[in-house]
Parts: structure tokens; sequence; C-alpha cells
């Protein structure tokens, strides 16, 4: 499994919105509080937006929202929304290289890196953002 700093923050974005308790939370807000920058923050709220995961509202007093309850919303979504097929399992020495493993239906070790991020996959599923706030 690899999570890279877009669902790290993206995740924490969701988490600052949904702790707004239905009230619109600002992108300034969540930038100050994270530590992130606003451009940065937008592109990942835009994707979680596009994925039906938050909703914008504008003008006065507006913001983000949860698009469904927080108990509603896995933890599993928004790290798809945010990463590129998080759960494939790549052998690093070709990754850089943008070849495929020879070794690969030879290979013991990568059963147990599949089997590994299914588990990882499952919890994921299982994990509200109810559940972390």
């Amino acid at each position: 499994m690899r999570v890279t700093t877009q669902g790290e923050y993206g995740l924490r974005c969701v988490l600052n919105i949904a702790k707004g308790n239905g009230k619109p939370v600002t992108i300034e807000k969540i930038c100050r509080k994270e530590g992130i920058s606003c451009d940065y923050a937008e592109q990942l709220l835009m994707r979680l937006r596009r994925a039906g995961i938050v909703e914008s509202q504008r003008g006065p007093g507006g913001g983000y929202v949860l698009a469904a309850k927080p108990a509603r919303i896995k933890v599993r979504e928004v790290v798809l929304a945010l990463e590129n097929n998080p759960f494939e399992v790549i052998c690093r020495k070709f990754m850089k290289k943008n070849m495929k493993c020879g070794n690969s239906s030879n290979c013991k070790i990568k059963h147990l890196w599949q089997r590994l991020s299914r588990q990882a996959e499952d919890i994921l599923t299982e994990v509200s953002i109810a559940d972390l706030i």
C-alpha cells in the first residue's frame, strides 16, 4: 500500500471539515491548521468534491462541508479519491525503471504483499471519518 502526501493531507482536510459539525469550514482555516498551502489544499478538495466526499458552499459564510455524515464516509473512499491505485503491489526495483517484473509469476513474496494490501484495504473500508474524529 502506498499513501502519498496527497492521501495524508486530503484525509486531514476531510477531518477538519468533519469537525465543523455541518458548518462550512474555509480553506484558509484548514490550511492554517494543517500548515499546507491553500493552492495544494484547493487541489485536494477539488478531487474530493469530484468524488462526492465534500461539497463547497460559496459566498459569505461559505466553505466546505461533508457530502454525507462522517459515519457514512469510509477512509478507503477518501484515499481512493486522492491516490492512484494505492493498493497495487509494485516492486520498487522495477517501478523506477517503468518495467514489469520478470519473476512475477514465481515470486514467493508477492503473495504476502498482496495479502497485506488486501488487509489494509479491508481496514480502511471498516474505518469511517467518524471513527477518526
